[in-house]
């Protein structure tokens, strides 16, 4: 049976030609059922291009006239919104498509049905010219439904006004970067042996980075087979058997955190082919885990200080995988989350491009994470229910690499801020360089832009945490940031040392996410006690 659901939007993406052809597109006319679409409010056209000075955007009534690139090189396409949201509001396009040139012309008319169980599809057409030229055009696209918060008697996440990067201020700061605690307290891979190890996206390393002073912890939020919401940085389930060095010896299991690499169908252990039930039961198998059931708490505890005993690393709060409810709920509402979104980065339109580049042919039924992991819709309203169900009045922030998702949360509500994250291109980013949004750091900042993201979240490679890097491209990109109005956090490598905090603060970046927290954090605390010219991280 189809949940009904109005849909807010629908975005659809120009791709690809077969041949390379037809190499642009512009919307001849548009229909919601039998409505023609002329409201200025209502449809968006849009490019986002591999080179920075192509991207563009524009809105309102003249969308018949504007040419949109059909071109592996430019995320492009148009979203239509949908402003009645009592009806279904079936979608007819038509359009019409050139060569560069202009010698060629052909049109290409489909409609489209919202679906909330079925929200994203992959269109082949088959375009012929006049003079019989022959070619093909692949399209994809996403209904965006509507979300309503659930009611909830804990109160509500906090409205959030995150600054954006301000370079004109450069060497001027006023005010610190905020320091997030990276999946709690810290990465174990970028532990280095510095400073007691914390097991990350566990409710003990969060707790500990509220312990030491910091407002914000990131973590990793995806959903099991039964929709619940779970912490883990991978999207796979790892519970490895050691290997015995006898036969007498008992069996004992570890909970891997090996990198996923690419996720598609054929990937096995994805979480969410599991239940919750499941998992537990995997995880009792983990030397030193008891797999326990949920806490059942309706309060939120006192801010954790100091002068409090330390979380235990070997008691339940250490245990992996746990609810992001939970977090929540045994963590004060000082604590501020930023919540990436844990869905493949694959989108169709790097995979088109990828089956072409291969000069393979691009079936309808291409598998895309839409078909082996999630639908987009289901995904992000199952995380949103959680957190506006049980973050109580509390700060939070959204994040995602998938720019997909990023827009669906956008698209879906306006009061939590949404960060699309994007390595930019660094190092030899090349799994995700077929689709142009992260090809490059400009072209990553011109998504978020265009879709009127509140930021993005970057390594700090590109801001010199690496020192490979000259000022001029840092310069460069943060005027860049300043003319989008765009905030900024950074992670990676060289980001959690003081030289680099230093300098985050003097490009007056929105944030740094830290790994080996207990260390930094007294780092922090001898360089700036007696400090009384800088504002401390606040929102």
């Amino acid at each position: 049976m189809t949940t009904m659901k109005s849909y807010v939007a629908v975005v659809i993406y120009s791709v690809n030609s077969k041949n390379s052809v037809f190499q642009k597109m512009r919307v001849r006319s548009l229909k919601m059922d039998t409505e023609k679409v002329d409201a200025f409010d209502k449809i968006m056209l849009f490019s986002c291009s591999v080179d920075p000075s192509l991207s563009w955007s524009v809105e309102g009534s003249f969308y018949t006239e504007r040419w949109i690139p059909v071109t592996p090189h430019a995320a492009s396409g148009f979203l239509v919104s949908n402003r009645n949201s009592s009806m279904s509001s079936i979608l007819s396009v038509d359009l019409e498509l050139e060569t560069v040139s202009g010698s060629e012309k052909s049109c290409v008319s489909f409609t489209l049905r919202p679906d909330y169980q079925d929200d994203q599809g992959l269109l082949c057409l088959p375009v012929s010219s006049d003079s019989g030229i022959l070619d093909e055009i692949y399209l994809y696209y996403l209904f965006i439904f509507d979300y309503k918060p659930l009611h909830t008697d804990q109160g509500t996440p906090l409205y959030l006004c995150l600054p954006p990067v301000n370079s004109s201020m450069h060497q001027i700061a006023t005010s610190q970067p905020m320091i997030v605690g990276h999946a709690g307290a810290g990465v174990k891979c970028a532990h280095y042996g510095k400073g007691p190890e914390w097991p990350e996206n566990t409710i003990c390393a969060f707790r500990r980075a509220e312990q030491l002073g910091v407002t914000m912890v990131e973590c990793d939020a995806t959903i099991t087979k039964d929709s619940e919401v779970v912490l883990h940085h991978n999207f796979t389930l790892g519970v490895c058997e050691q290997p015995r060095k006898s036969e007498k010896d008992p069996q004992t299991f570890i909970l891997e955190h090996k990198t996923d690499g690419v996720v598609n169908e054929n990937s096995t252990d994805l979480i969410v082919n599991y239940q919750l039930s499941e998992i537990r039961s995997l995880l009792r198998k983990v030397n030193g885990t008891i797999g326990c059931a949920n806490i059942i708490q309706s309060q939120y505890p006192s801010p954790l200080t100091m002068n409090d005993p330390i979380p235990n690393i070997h008691g339940k709060e250490a245990e992996p995988i746990p609810l992001l409810k939970d977090a929540f709920y045994q963590t004060s509402t000082n604590l501020s989350f930023n919540v990436e979104i844990k869905y493949p980065i694959e989108t169709p339109y790097n995979l088109v491009a990828e089956e072409l580049i291969k000069h393979k042919p691009v079936e309808l039924s291409l598998p895309t994470p839409s078909s082996y992991f999630y639908k987009i819709n289901k995904f992000c309203d199952t995380i949103l229910d959680t957190i506006w169900s049980h973050a109580g009045p509390r700060y939070v922030i959204l994040s995602s690499f998938n720019p997909d998702i990023c827009l669906a949360l956008r698209l879906k509500q306006s009061f939590l801020p949404v960060l699309f994250i994007s390595r930019g291109g660094y190092p030899n980013d090349s799994s995700h360089k077929s689709d142009p949004r992260h090809h490059n750091i400009f072209s990553a900042t011109s998504w978020a832009h265009i879709m009127n993201l509140n930021g993005i979240v970057t390594v700090g490679h590109h801001f010199g945490s690496t020192n490979d890097v000259d000022d001029r491209q840092i310069k460069s990109l943060g005027a860049d940031l300043e003319s989008k109005q765009l905030s900024c956090f950074v992670y990676g490598d060289g980001v959690s040392e003081m030289s680099f905090y230093r300098k985050a603060s003097q490009l007056n970046l929105t944030g740094v996410i830290v790994d080996r927290l207990d260390e930094f954090m007294h780092m922090y605390h001898d360089q700036y006690k007696t400090n009384t010219q800088l504002v401390s991280p606040n929102f």
